[in-house]
C-alpha cells in the first residue's frame, strides 16, 4: 500500500518551483538516480491540474500564499498515486469555494483512494463516510455527519457555531 500525507506544518524548500515540489511525490518511483520519466511528469501535471495549480507551476514555492502552498502540497501527495491519503488540516488556508472544488475533484478522480481527513472545519469532513470526533485524545463521537448532528453535542455545537445554524 502507498501512503501520502499532507501535514499542517509549513515546509520551506529552497530554490524549488511549485512543479518541483509536486514532482517530489513521484520520487519513490524513480529509482536510484531520481530522474522522472515522461509518465512521471504526466502524473505531476495531472496532480497540479487537480488542485488548480498549473498557473503556479513555475513560481517559487516560498513566494506563494499559504493556501496556494497547501494546494501544491496536496498535488505532491496525489502525484504519488496513494492508496491512502491523509490530509492533516491541509485545507485550513483555503477559502470555502476552493476547498469544496478540491474535495469534489479528489472524490471524482481519486475515489478509490481511502482518505483520512483531520480537520477543524465541519465543512471539510461532512462529506466523509465515517467521522470520528476527538477532543484531547478522547473520542466524543463516531458516525456520519447526520448521526453526529443528532447524537454528539460537541459536534453539533461546533457545526452551529461554524455555520450559524442555531
Amino acid at each position: 500500500r502507498r501512503l501520502s500525507v499532507v501535514l499542517t506544518e509549513r515546509v520551506r524548500p529552497e530554490l524549488m518551483t511549485c512543479r518541483d515540489v509536486a514532482a517530489a511525490g513521484r520520487y519513490p518511483y524513480t529509482g536510484r538516480l531520481g530522474i522522472l520519466s515522461g509518465a512521471d511528469w504526466e502524473k505531476v501535471e495531472e496532480a497540479l491540474e487537480m488542485v488548480q495549480g498549473r498557473e503556479l507551476a513555475e513560481r517559487d514555492f516560498n513566494e506563494i500564499s499559504d493556501g496556494q502552498k497547501q494546494r501544491i502540497l496536496i498535488a505532491r501527495a496525489l502525484a504519488g498515486e496513494p492508496d491512502v491519503l491523509i490530509l492533516d488540516d491541509s485545507s485550513s488556508a483555503l477559502d470555502y469555494g476552493t476547498e469544496l472544488r478540491l474535495r469534489q475533484a479528489i472524490r471524482k478522480e481519486y475515489g478509490q483512494v481511502t482518505g483520512i481527513y483531520i480537520a477543524q472545519r465541519i465543512s471539510s469532513i461532512s462529506h466523509c463516510d465515517h467521522v470520528l470526533v476527538l477532543e484531547d485524545g478522547d473520542m466524543l463521537g463516531y458516525g456520519t455527519h447526520e448521526s453526529l448532528l443528532e447524537n454528539c453535542g460537541p459536534y453539533r455545537d461546533l457545526y452551529q457555531m461554524q455555520t450559524g445554524n442555531l
